[in-house]
């Protein structure tokens, strides 16, 4: 059995527009001191499947080449000197991409056994503390009733 996770973001000449979205509802909670926000998806992909399979996964199921790129890590990735937020669906609740996406990778021939998640990865860069993190995945990156969040200080370091 493997553990992968696809990053998929925004190629770097082109806006993140839901990182401009999600830095105007930080605003709007009264925190004011980002320097940047940035937003990934995540596709964690449990079972049966390769680096190889997961590239054709990606590139023919996941992304738009034109407006974005993707890496594939064994684990969720870590970027250092950023604030993260990893938002997840709680078990048991309907993750209809996670499904559209395995539905898609079958359509495409691979008959491997797997299962997908999906999530949101929130890179934060400013002048913030644990507590403005921690309010800012509370208020407006989760819904508490059907999210999980992991909040990772800009180190890495796991802070819930």
């Amino acid at each position: 059995m493997a553990n992968y996770t696809i990053e998929v973001r925004s190629k770097k000449e082109m806006p993140d527009i839901s990182g401009l979205e999600t830095a105007r509802g930080i605003e709007d909670i009264g925190i004011a001191c980002l320097e940047s926000v940035s937003v990934a998806w995540l596709y964690r992909f449990d079972g049966d499947v390769c680096p190889a399979m997961l590239r054709e996964i990606a590139e023919q199921v996941l992304i738009d080449p034109v407006i974005q790129e993707y890496e594939i890590y064994p684990d969720s990735p870590r970027k250092d000197g950023f604030w993260t937020v990893e938002v997840w669906f709680r078990k048991g609740v309907t993750d209809t991409v996670a499904a559209t996406a395995a539905e898609a990778a079958r359509d495409m021939g691979i008959g491997a056994s797997f299962s997908v998640s999906t999530g949101r990865k929130y890179y934060l860069s400013g002048q913030i503390g644990a507590g403005d993190v921690d309010s800012i995945a509370r208020k407006v990156l989760a819904n508490e009733l059907i999210h999980d969040f992991t909040i990772s200080d800009f180190t890495g370091q796991i802070k819930k």
